[in-house]
């Protein structure tokens, strides 16, 4: 039995920690005494240990990095919800990181081709008066971005597969069809 100097009570030895250099080999605070000493201390210093956290992390990322992931994989529901919630607060980081991650894109690389397609589709030259952001066009065999386009031409030319002839052919096709009638 030893005595904790915190809580004041007696209690048996495997209720203390180890640590060398002591007479017995043990704590003088129990184990709930020190953890909540710990806690208050970390509390009290939250800068500090911050700043710890972030030397720690910057000299061995991959450790924070795979319990990340391993936590994210055992509680893969909570994780969907989490950054659902996130995106719904954070809208413009959230597609601002959509642009980055799939597009390589930075917000200014986008802002500067709105800019200079003069706020409207590359294509039609239509303006976004609804406020919605336009598209990013890209090659889907080289993934190179080609410009911003509208709702309805990027989705046109994603119907025709990209294909130059194939939208010859309905470029030929409506010019032939409005001279005839059925």
């Amino acid at each position: 039995m030893k005595y904790c100097t915190r809580c004041k009570i007696e209690k048996p030895l495997t209720e203390f920690n180890k640590q060398a250099g002591l007479k017995d080999g043990l704590t003088y605070k129990c184990k709930p005494c020190a953890s909540a000493c710990a806690k208050e201390w970390a509390n009290k210093n939250r800068e500090y240990v911050r700043e710890y956290c972030r030397k720690k992390y910057a000299m061995n990322p991959q450790p924070k990095k795979d319990s990340a992931k391993r936590y994210r994989e055992a509680n893969l529901d909570k994780a969907r919800e989490a950054n659902k919630k996130w995106r719904m607060k954070n809208k413009e980081k959230a597609r601002d990181k959509f642009l980055f991650v799939r597009y390589g894109l930075s917000t200014e690389k986008y802002e500067s081709m709105f800019k200079s397609q003069n706020g409207g589709c590359r294509s039609c030259g239509k303006q976004s008066l609804d406020g919605k952001r336009l598209f990013v066009d890209h090659d889907h065999n080289t993934g190179t971005v080609r410009g911003l386009l509208c709702h309805h031409c990027n989705a046109g030319i994603g119907h025709f597969f990209d294909d130059p002839f194939l939208l010859q052919c309905a470029i030929k096709y409506l010019t032939e069809s409005n001279k005839e009638t059925v």
